[in-house]
């Protein structure tokens, strides 16, 4: 196994017939709405996780977040981040990726539906059945507000404060998460070259 490397971007390389843009997941309403009343607050030392399990699976390609904001400091330098977390016992486990996000498009608080895309680089595989957490976290000046689901969603949210552990229990944040679906025939020998990639990283 010595000097095996393989790349998700290796393995999406060969898969040579998807379905681009396939939703794996999403509580978010018609027309992209949820409860913009209703949300949990992320700022410095606040960090908040949505979790889900993919309806197929594939390679991420992009989440869909219901955000708004109330005190934004992002396009003058504030930071905030969105990544894909593995699942410990049912809270965030440990980072898979971290997605881009173009957080100056979240909409003022109150004022309705508006999602922010996060866009992923690395496009890790997604397994279905396997539950994922969509974690946000935010820098300091920054006040985001990850609003709650109006549909039917047995998924929880977590929120944590600093380095205290997970609470989990809350309504589910509202997101989409869009993912490429390889062929079926594909996904055995995909998965197959991940656990190999992630042996040979421990190594």
């Amino acid at each position: 196994m010595r000097g095996f490397l393989i790349s998700a971007g290796a393995v999406l390389s060969l898969v040579t017939a998807t379905a681009n843009g396939a939703v794996v997941f999403s509580n978010l309403g018609p027309g992209d709405s949820y409860n913009s009343s209703s949300g949990l607050s992320v700022a410095q030392n606040f960090t908040v996780g949505g979790s889900f399990f993919p309806s197929s699976g594939g390679f991420i390609d992009s989440v869909d977040l219901g955000l708004n904001y109330n005190s934004f400091v992002i396009p003058n330098g504030g930071t905030a981040s969105v990544a894909l977390y593995s699942d410990a016992s049912n809270s965030p486990g440990t980072l898979i990726e971290s997605l881009s996000s173009a957080f100056a498009t979240a909409p003022a608080n109150g004022t309705g539906a508006g999602t922010v895309s996060s866009t992923s680089s690395t496009h890790s595989i997604l397994s279905t059945g396997t539950r994922y957490w969509i974690v946000l976290s935010a820098g300091p000046g920054n006040d985001l507000s990850w609003k709650t689901t109006t549909q039917s969603d047995t998924n929880r949210a977590a929120t944590k404060h600093a380095t205290d552990a997970w609470i989990v229990g809350f309504s589910n944040d509202a997101f989409r998460v869009n993912a490429t679906l390889p062929e079926p025939t594909m996904m055995a020998p995909l998965l197959l070259g991940t656990m190999l990639m992630r042996r040979s990283r421990r190594r």
